[in-house]
C-alpha cells in the first residue's frame, strides 16, 4: 500500500471511529459506509493503534505495565492480593489518565491473557484465607518456643526413628457432591441433580500415620445410637467404625481407637504423637493416662494454636489430595456405580478408593515439609509466615538483634499503596495517609492511632474484607497453646491442675440475697405470700 492509499485508509478509519464514538453509526454500519474492515474498526475503538511496521501497539507501554505488575506483587506481599475483578477496577483510572475513553476501553480477556504472558512472574493462584489475629499470635517468642520443644524431643530420641513419629487428624467427608459443572440446554437456569439421602450429611474420618509411611486403619465415625452391621459390608475389616450421638469426635471414641488400633501397631522404642488442640485430644484425661501407663514410651505433643494448617503433616500434604480424589469419585458415581453413595455404604466406597489416595508418600512429604522428621528448623520457619514482633520487648532475648517494625519492613509497599489509592479512587493525600496508618496499626496489633474518615475506613474495610465483630465468646477452659505443648509432661499436668483450681475458686454468680447470706453466714428470711379470696 502506497502512501496515498495509506493516508486515505487512515482518514476513512478516523472518520468511522468518530462516527461510532459520537453515536451516529453503529460499528457494522460505519464499517460498511466507510469501507473499512470491521475487526480493525473494533480494535481502533478499543484504543489499539497499529505501529508503522504493521504490528499492533499495546494499550500500555512497558514501564506502565511494569508498574501494574509491581503493584500486584506488592499487594500480594501485604496480604491483600488483587483478583481479577479488582484489576478491572484499576484499569479504567489508568486509561483515563492516558486520555482514552473509559466507556469504550473496557477490561478485555485478550489484554489480560497477553499481560500474564508478558509477565511470567505473575500467576493466578487460589488464595488461602488467613486470620489476621492468628497471624499476629505467631510471634518470635512462640516460634522459638515451638522450636525449643522440637529440639527437646530430638535430643531425647523421639525424632530419631521414623516409625515412632505419628500424626492423626480428623476431617469431614461429603456423602454427595452438591455443586459441579454439568451440560444442559442453553438458557436453563436451574439444573437439578438428584441423589439419595440428605445433602447436609457429613461423615467424620480420623486418619493418620508415621514418618515411615505406615498408614493406620482410618476411624469412620457416624452419628446415631446403634451401630449397624451392614455398614461394615465390603470393608474387609480395613477400617475402624464408631458411633456417637453427634458424629463429632469425642474423648471415648478417640481413646478406644487409640487403645485398639494405634498402640498395638507401634513398633518403635520411643513414640511421639502430634495432634491439634481439639478437646478430645488435649482435655482427654483418659487418653493421657493411657499413654503414660502404656508399656510403650509414648509422648503426646499439641501443635501451636492457629498454626495447625501450616505445621501439621496431615493438613499440609495428605487431606488436600485425598479430598480432591474423593470429590472426583463423587462426580463420577452416578455414571459408574450401580448404587448411590449414602451413609449406609459410605465405608465400603471410601475403603475401595483408600489405597488409590497415595497417602504413604504424601505423609512422608508432610513430615518433611513441616520440619518434624527429619528434624529441620529451617523447614519449620518456611512452613509458617514470618512471625510478627512481640509487643512487649521484655519477652525477647537480650542477645537477639533488634527487629524492624512493620512500617520499616514494608516502607516501599506502603508508598505504593498510597499511590494506588490516589490513582484508583482519586483520593486526596490525607485519605491515603489515613489508610496507610490504619493498615500499619492493624498489622502491628494496635488500635488505630488516627481517627479515620468515612472514606478511609470504608476503603480499608473493602480492601481487607472485614466482617462485623462477633459477640464475645465465653472464656475457654483450655490452656494457652501459642507455642504448642507436650501434654504428657509433668509440667503441663501441673499447670493444668493449677488452672483448674483457680477456676474452682471463682465464686459463681447469684442473686444479691443469696450472696449476702453466704457472706454473713446468716439464714435468709423467707416470707410467706398470702392471697385474698376473690369475690365471685
Amino acid at each position: 500500500m502506497d502512501l496515498v492509499s495509506r493516508a486515505c485508509h487512515n482518514a476513512a478509519m478516523d472518520a468511522a471511529v468518530k462516527s461510532c464514538q459520537e453515536g451516529i453509526l453503529s460499528q457494522a454500519s460505519a464499517a460498511k459506509v466507510y469501507r473499512v474492515n470491521r475487526t480493525t474498526l473494533g480494535r481502533r475503538l478499543k484504543g489499539i493503534v497499529p505501529q508503522q511496521n504493521g504490528q499492533w501497539q499495546r494499550i500500555f507501554t512497558d514501564p506502565e505495565e511494569n508498574f501494574i505488575a509491581d503493584t500486584m506483587l506488592r499487594c500480594a506481599r501485604l496480604g491483600v492480593p488483587l483478583n481479577k475483578p479488582m484489576l478491572k477496577r484499576i484499569i479504567p483510572p489508568l486509561l483515563r489518565e492516558k486520555g482514552f475513553a473509559v466507556e469504550k476501553q473496557r477490561f478485555t480477556e485478550d489484554w489480560h491473557y497477553g499481560f500474564l504472558k508478558r509477565h511470567p512472574e505473575i500467576k493466578q493462584r487460589i488464595s488461602h484465607s488467613a486470620n489476621r489475629k492468628k497471624s499476629r499470635e505467631w510471634t518470635v517468642k512462640n516460634r522459638q518456643g515451638w522450636l525449643k520443644k522440637l529440639s527437646e524431643l530430638h535430643m531425647s530420641g523421639y525424632l530419631e526413628d521414623p516409625r515412632g513419629v505419628w500424626n492423626f487428624d480428623e476431617s469431614a467427608f461429603q456423602v454427595a457432591e452438591r455443586v459441579t459443572s454439568v451440560y444442559a440446554r442453553k438458557g436453563t437456569k436451574d439444573v437439578l441433580s438428584y441423589f439419595d439421602g440428605n445433602d447436609r450429611e457429613l461423615v467424620t474420618v480420623l486418619a493418620g500415620g508415621n514418618a515411615a509411611g505406615e498408614i493406620m486403619r482410618p476411624l469412620i465415625l457416624f452419628d446415631g445410637k446403634v451401630m449397624m452391621a451392614s455398614r461394615l459390608d465390603g470393608t474387609d475389616d480395613r477400617c475402624y467404625v464408631g458411633v456417637n450421638n453427634s458424629g463429632i469426635m469425642d474423648t471415648e471414641t478417640f481413646v478406644n481407637y487409640l487403645r485398639r488400633v494405634v498402640i498395638p501397631a507401634m513398633t518403635a522404642e520411643k513414640n511421639v504423637i502430634f495432634l491439634d488442640g481439639h478437646s478430645s485430644h488435649m482435655l482427654n484425661d483418659e487418653f493421657i493416662h493411657e499413654c503414660l501407663m502404656s508399656e510403650k514410651d509414648i509422648t503426646v505433643v499439641i501443635f501451636p494454636s492457629g498454626q495447625t494448617d501450616k505445621l501439621q503433616p496431615m493438613d499440609i500434604k495428605v487431606f488436600g489430595p485425598v479430598k480432591k480424589y474423593w470429590r472426583d469419585y463423587l462426580r463420577l458415581q452416578p455414571l459408574l456405580l450401580d448404587e448411590a453413595i449414602s451413609k449406609q455404604n459410605f465405608a465400603k466406597h471410601l475403603m475401595a478408593k483408600w489405597n488409590d489416595f497415595n497417602m504413604p508418600s504424601n505423609i512422608i512429604s508432610g513430615f518433611k515439609a513441616s520440619g518434624i522428621f527429619p528434624y529441620n528448623p529451617e523447614n519449620v520457619c518456611r512452613a509458617v509466615d514470618e512471625p510478627t514482633n512481640d509487643v512487649n520487648p521484655e519477652t525477647l532475648q537480650q542477645d537477639q538483634p533488634e527487629l524492624l517494625t512493620f512500617r520499616e519492613v514494608y516502607a516501599n509497599e506502603l508508598m505504593e499503596l498510597k499511590q494506588f489509592v490516589r490513582v484508583k479512587f482519586h483520593a486526596p493525600n490525607s485519605t491515603a495517609e489515613e489508610i496507610a496508618e490504619i493498615l500499619v496499626d492493624k498489622m502491628e496489633g494496635f488500635k488505630p492511632t488516627v481517627a479515620p474518615g468515612n472514606i478511609a475506613q470504608g476503603f480499608f474495610d473493602r480492601l481487607t474484607e472485614l466482617h462485623p465483630r462477633k459477640e464475645k465468646r465465653p472464656t475457654d477452659q483450655r490452656l494457652r497453646m501459642d507455642s504448642g505443648a507436650i501434654i504428657t509432661s509433668s509440667e503441663f499436668q501441673k499447670a493444668r491442675a493449677e488452672h483448674q483450681q483457680k477456676r474452682q475458686k471463682v465464686p459463681q454468680k447469684s442473686n444479691g440475697r443469696a450472696v449476702l447470706g453466704n457472706l454473713t453466714n446468716t439464714p435468709t428470711k423467707v416470707t410467706k405470700r398470702t392471697f385474698k379470696k376473690r369475690k365471685i
